[in-house]
């Protein structure tokens, strides 16, 4: 008597894996990409939170015009709050940032508001 798997065997279980994968597969790909997402949203909120409390130190209404040093401004550069100290390297590890990318800021209501932007146009 011979010991070993008929080809017949070998078939099947290489059939149950290939229809294993096929349905594991788009759901692993699905979970990659809501993680990405999410790390990608839970970054421009560090961003922003970075912004505010950049914003609560330095910048001033003038009516409803913001100013920073004496002059308007409206959007706070990712590398001037890292310089500043606000914004962590670490908060942005895996972030695929330009170097344009900042915080557009107003003030409205007698609040400031602070939002993501890819680029002072946006503000």
């Amino acid at each position: 008597m011979k010991k070993g798997f008929t080809l017949l065997e070998l078939m099947a279980v290489i059939i149950v894996l290939a229809i294993i994968f096929s349905i594991t597969t788009p759901i692993v790909l699905d979970l990659i990409d809501s993680s990405r997402s999410s790390l990608k949203e839970e970054q421009i909120a560090a961003i922003e939170k970075a912004a505010r409390l950049w914003g609560i130190r330095n910048l001033s209404v003038n009516g409803d015009t913001v100013v920073y040093d004496g002059s308007e401004i409206n959007f706070v550069s990712i590398s001037t709050l890292q310089d500043s100290g606000d914004l962590d390297d670490k908060d942005l590890n895996g972030f695929d940032i330009d170097s344009s990318s900042g915080v557009c800021s107003e003030y409205n209501a007698y609040q400031f508001i602070y939002h993501f932007a890819s680029s002072s146009d946006d503000c």
